[in-house]
């Protein structure tokens, strides 16, 4: 099954295995690739593999098309990111109505997404709606800030939409993470 887009991703991201079938074992390769062995080593690595493991879960529970990670570190800091896209169909017009317009569609999200702080842009892909904020997370127990943007692309028929959901747990590094998500989004293909 066609996911309906396709993304350029920087290399230092790895796509993520959806397929029900295949991807603990993908899990758990990205994760020993990500963790070296060594000192915490097996500690590390089960909270990543629990951590990963509950991404990929939710992800194909929201019917994601696509879904990558980025994981690394500079100077002892751990850095991370991730990406789930989905894919909505548009509930079809009837035969004697126009189909609706991509660029009002979009100016309508703008004014309706995140209570109108969204700002409407246009990519390659058609117009679209880009949302940054910083949120909290929970995923291993305690609050953790997290800085998310999600963009909000509509097919320029209108008859469906993407919506690119980027977070870092970096949020000192919200501007230079921005801007690699933001370039991520500019490559945004309609595929079918």
């Amino acid at each position: 099954m066609s996911s309906g887009i396709a993304l350029a991703m920087p290399a230092s991201w790895r796509s993520l295995d959806l397929d029900p079938t295949t991807r603990a074992e993908n899990n758990r390769r990205v994760v020993e690739e990500a963790i070296p062995s060594g000192l915490g080593a097996t500690e590390a690595r089960k909270l990543m593999l629990g951590l990963l493991r509950d991404a990929t879960d939710s992800a194909v529970t929201g019917r994601a098309a696509v879904a990558a990670l980025y994981c690394s570190a500079a100077d002892g800091i751990p850095l991370g990111a991730s990406l789930v896209a989905t894919v909505l169909e548009a509930t079809t017009a009837p035969a004697d109505q126009l189909p609706p317009d991509a660029q009002a569609l979009a100016d309508s999200l703008q004014t309706t997404i995140a209570a109108g702080t969204g700002e409407r842009r246009d990519l390659p892909a058609g117009p679209g709606v880009r949302v940054q904020r910083q949120q909290t997370g929970t995923d291993v127990g305690s609050p953790v800030p997290v800085q998310t943007v999600q963009w909000y692309v509509l097919h320029p028929k209108g008859d469906r939409m993407a919506i690119l959901s980027f977070s870092t747990p970096n949020v000192a590094l919200a501007e230079p993470f921005g801007e690699v998500f933001d370039a991520i989004a500019w490559s945004l293909q309609w595929t079918s």
